[in-house]
């Protein structure tokens, strides 16, 4: 499930106003709050985690899941390489996402 969190960049909870996203980049303005940085953050970290330890092998290949959908085809082979460089570089998902939330205050 995707994770709605309600946030206020400068005391104004329109964020559409100062925060732009989508499925290659996050747009976030000078100057907000570090604990508004910190939840974008978290939100992002808690989600691409969700969907690295949904990974199962299949008869057709590797799938994840994400927002309660198969993730299957080009899509799934994209996460896997991502999935596999984690693996080799830090030894696991768990030490990876254990690393990221030191290196940023997350959790």
């Amino acid at each position: 499930m995707v994770e709605i969190t309600r946030m206020s960049f400068f005391g104004n909870s329109n964020i559409g106003i100062y925060a732009f996203a989508n499925d290659k980049v996050l747009i976030l303005p000078p100057g907000i709050g570090e604990y508004d940085v910190r939840e974008v953050n978290r939100v992002l970290v808690d989600s691409l985690e969700k969907v690295l330890k949904s990974r199962r092998i299949a008869d057709w290949g590797p799938n994840f899941e994400c927002a309660r959908e198969l993730v299957w085809g080009a899509s799934s082979r994209v996460l896997d390489d991502l999935y596999m460089r984690i693996v080799l570089k830090y030894g696991s998902i768990d030490n990876f996402f254990s690393r990221l939330r030191g290196e940023y205050g997350s959790k």
